[in-house]
């Protein structure tokens, strides 16, 4: 209510996994919704608070002996955040699982729930009629089976530790490109791995990664990004889109 009336910009935060806060910050508030980390399971389904961290939830879900979240186990987001994102791992993504979604308009401060027909998931994409509301609680249908879950777990918690960058960093840069050859084998057939801009440096282990070396700003990131999307377009001509959020000013 105290921003709407004082005309205040503010943006939320969930856990920030992909989330690059620019060096000059940000003139505003900004809400964190990881307080809203409760959740509750009722048969198949569960109702889970915005904040509530993506691989803590799929293991309580595992020992129920409900199935469906586990691919996502290792993607460190909220399930806020993942549900706008429509995060996805291993050929699954969150939008599939998704059956009511609680919000707030900002704007009118009045609850909103959204059923899944008022939804329309696409890759990393959650349409337009999330844009601009405060998601507050999801509730995801899953499926009760007899699979050792747990097992899951570890098999896709190696695979992403075989295939990913363990130095910090805000996930996969770039979108998968129209033409569904992957941002990370341009990257790499370019040479690009383990180029490094100031702090910043093109993953060694997957060129869709930009990982922190230790002193890293948001304009080495962001010179990298640059430089990536400049030479994939010169020598592929395909263009690179963004997967991370970028707020703030330089």
């Amino acid at each position: 209510q105290l921003l709407k009336d004082f005309h205040f910009p503010f943006f939320l935060l969930g856990n920030g996994s992909n989330t690059l806060i620019k060096d000059g910050g940000f003139k505003g508030a900004c809400i964190s919704l990881k307080s809203l980390d409760h959740f509750y399971i009722k048969d198949n389904v569960v109702l889970a608070g915005a904040g509530v961290m993506i691989p803590k939830l799929t293991k309580v879900l595992s020992h129920r002996g409900l199935g469906g979240l586990e691919t996502l186990c290792g993607i460190p987001c909220t399930i806020g955040g993942a549900t706008i994102k429509n995060a996805g791992c291993f050929g699954s993504t969150i939008g599939d699982l998704v059956s009511k979604i609680y919000c707030i308009d900002p704007l009118t401060l009045k609850s909103i729930v959204l059923r899944k027909k008022d939804l329309s998931y696409s890759y990393r994409s959650s349409g337009e009629r999330l844009k601009n509301l405060v998601i507050l609680y999801v509730e995801l249908e899953l499926t009760k089976t007899n699979e050792d879950l747990d097992a899951k777990i570890k098999e896709f918690t190696r695979l992403r530790r075989n295939t990913q960058p363990s130095a910090p960093s805000l996930g996969s840069v770039f979108l998968r490109p129209e033409t569904n050859v992957s941002a990370g084998f341009l990257i790499d057939k370019l040479g690009l791995k383990g180029t490094s801009i100031g702090g910043a440096q093109i993953s060694k282990t997957h060129a869709n990664f930009i990982v922190n070396l230790g002193d890293a700003t948001s304009k080495d990131y962001l010179d990298l990004i640059e430089l990536c999307r400049c030479m994939v377009k010169k020598k592929y001509n395909v263009d690179l889109k963004k997967e991370i959020d970028i707020v703030g000013e330089d």
